[in-house]
């Protein structure tokens, strides 16, 4: 799941390319290498970033979040798996399907009939 830090510090400069997960009490968020802050702790679950995105759950559905911290596909799936290729598999009610985020922050999803 990644290294845990006892504790980090709030970050406000510049956003690094490497941020690790990091729990505090039962919540995850986002620190640098070096015990930074950058995403406070706030989901259930976190993951690593992957094609400058990072898996989150919260309140049990699935979302990705960038290296600021915004929320880039808010929670609403089921399960959800790492971009790979400019796609992300996930699960809603039921469905597997893939999703794709355009430039201009536009989310498409894609099924296979």
């Amino acid at each position: 799941m990644g290294l845990l830090w006892a504790s980090c510090q709030q970050n406000q400069e510049l956003i690094p390319y490497q941020l690790i997960p990091y729990r505090k009490g039962d919540k995850w968020g986002f620190c640098t290498p070096d015990k930074k802050m950058v995403v406070q702790p706030k989901y259930d679950d976190a993951w690593s970033f992957s094609e400058g995105l990072a898996r989150v759950k919260l309140n049990g559905k699935y979302g990705f979040i960038d290296k600021t911290g915004k929320e880039i596909v808010t929670p609403k799936y089921d399960y959800a798996l790492y971009f790979s290729e400019g796609l992300a598999g996930v699960k809603l009610n039921g469905k597997y399907f893939y999703i794709k985020i355009f430039p201009d922050g536009k989310v498409v999803e894609y099924y296979d009939e």
